[in-house]
């Protein structure tokens, strides 16, 4: 969908998303796409491990000199953290950035930094010096979160916008955003698809808040393809469309997957060499370099 797609979007649901309609402008020029407002973010965190100059504490490795230092939003979740590792392991510095800390072992070359994807100044701090984003972090998929449509909006919408400045002002050339399938699957079977020829799912018939958000802010990511950054050069975007993920120690999608393992009319389903989560890292390390 072009930029004045996205416009009409904005404007015709703008009572749903309560955003500024000015975000986009409707000749399609990009100047204007984004403002200073910052949104205030009640009981933010600070963040608990700053980059390398500030001096690693705790259970955050080290970053160290290496080819490409990226940063990786909902650094905390499952996706986040794993990919935060795998792009350790080939050899980049990793920032993590999440409003939780990971539960898990931070190995080394890896530093967290706990702060608010609506928190811009935040954002553009962790970002200093970085090749790549990752943008990882949402909010709104599945249980109680559901239902704070406006902390959807905010997060989703927002938080994706602060992310795209930061890039553009940090002179940052790659950001990867990772979206979801249900942008364009609306729960019927899209049969002889590709990315290029397969339409957006209508905006208004998205059943949840967080598809139709999602949607929105992977059309702001593409629409920023090409834009200038501050420096010179210009911002690669892509985005990703992954279903849901599960893998070795994941804790939300993987015991509903271990259910219908269980299930003998379903288990054919759920055969598959790789566990999802490998072949996503393996496309995210592909598009960093």
């Amino acid at each position: 969908m072009k930029l004045a797609g996205i416009v009409c979007i904005r404007e015709h649901y703008g009572a749903i998303f309560n955003m500024e309609k000015k975000l986009l402008c409707a000749s399609g020029h990009r100047g204007h796409y984004f403002n200073d407002r910052k949104l205030p973010v009640s009981g933010a965190a600070n963040p608990w491990h700053q980059p390398p100059s500030s001096g690693v504490k705790g259970n955050a490795g080290a970053l160290k000199d290496k080819t490409m230092r990226a940063v990786v939003t909902g650094g905390g979740g499952y996706l986040g953290y794993k990919l935060g590792c795998a792009l350790a392991s080939s050899g980049a510095s990793v920032v993590l950035y999440d409003i939780h800390k990971p539960i898990w072992e931070i190995p080394n070359g890896v530093v967290c930094i706990q702060a608010d994807v609506r928190d811009y100044d935040a954002i553009f701090a962790a970002c200093e010096g970085a090749d790549c984003v990752f943008h990882v972090a949402s909010y709104g998929m599945s249980g109680r979160e559901q239902l704070h449509k406006e902390e959807i909006e905010t997060v989703n919408i927002d938080g994706t916008r602060f992310i795209i400045d930061a890039c553009k002002q940090r002179n940052i050339t790659r950001l990867i955003y990772t979206s979801t399938v249900n942008v364009v699957f609306g729960g019927l079977p899209i049969e002889d698809g590709d990315e290029e020829t397969v339409p957006y799912f209508p905006i208004e018939k998205h059943v949840d808040h967080y598809s139709r958000t999602k949607s929105i802010a992977e059309q702001m990511v593409l629409a920023a393809n090409g834009t200038p950054l501050a420096g010179g050069g210009v911002l690669h975007t892509c985005v990703l469309r992954p279903p849901g993920i599960y893998g070795p120690e994941e804790q939300r999608h993987l015991p509903s997957c271990s259910l219908i393992c269980c299930c003998p009319t379903c288990c054919v389903i759920m055969v598959c060499k790789f566990p999802p989560i490998l072949l996503l890292l393996e496309c995210c390390i592909v598009l960093s370099y």
